[in-house]
């Protein structure tokens, strides 16, 4: 937090505000007060969003509840039991405060556009990168293909000259003596080629 107050370059903002606070700067507006209320109806909640419009877009607003502990009573407790001073100096502002009561919220205001395009230009890239992949994926499996379908296999070789024998023999008489294997088919199969016989 404090390097938001740090930084007043960013569009980031940090504010303490409170339903009835010493310094009249951080009293809560409309908006706040609601936020404030929300957090009262419901003392589980410990953070809340909340979207306004502002001169630059939207704006997000991000709001944790501040409840008061024994040291904040101190000065702003019971107002008959304040030193004179602080009376002289904020009279009765800030003061009159329970312990433990939800009194006001810490807010951090963010622009939505640079959260909205740091989110696009992250999407786009990553869009970039799955199509490259892809794209490489595609043409190494398309020339793995050409290749495969350029030089076939002995296994695939065999393979089609056996289906071609077998639906060309079966269809004659004496198919049986009319099969016979290529050389580079008696390997694999421990056959020989045999000599064509008269009919």
């Amino acid at each position: 937090m404090a390097l938001l107050e740090r930084d007043r370059s960013t569009a980031y903002h940090y504010q303490e505000i409170a339903l009835n606070p010493m310094n009249p700067a951080n009293r809560a507006t409309a908006w706040q007060q609601e936020a404030i209320q929300t957090f009262r109806a419901e003392p589980s909640w410990t953070e809340l969003t909340v979207f306004s419009a502002g001169p630059r877009g939207q704006v997000m607003h991000v709001l944790r509840p501040v409840w008061p502990t024994q040291d904040c009573m101190g000065c702003h407790g019971d107002a008959r039991t304040m030193p004179a001073d602080l009376l002289q100096r904020y009279g009765r502002n800030g003061m009159g405060w329970t312990l433990g009561d939800t009194v006001g919220a810490q807010v951090v205001s963010v622009p939505t556009a640079h959260a909205v395009t740091q989110a696009r230009i992250t999407w786009w890239w990553h869009v970039a990168a799955t199509l490259t992949v892809f794209g490489v994926l595609f043409l190494v499996l398309n020339r793995l293909r050409s290749a495969c379908c350029k030089r076939p296999s002995a296994a695939t070789a065999c393979t089609a000259w056996a289906a071609r024998s077998l639906r060309c023999c079966c269809r004659t008489p004496g198919w049986r003596r009319r099969l016979r294997l290529p050389r580079c088919c008696a390997a694999r199969w421990g056959a020989r080629p045999s000599a064509a016989r008269a009919p």
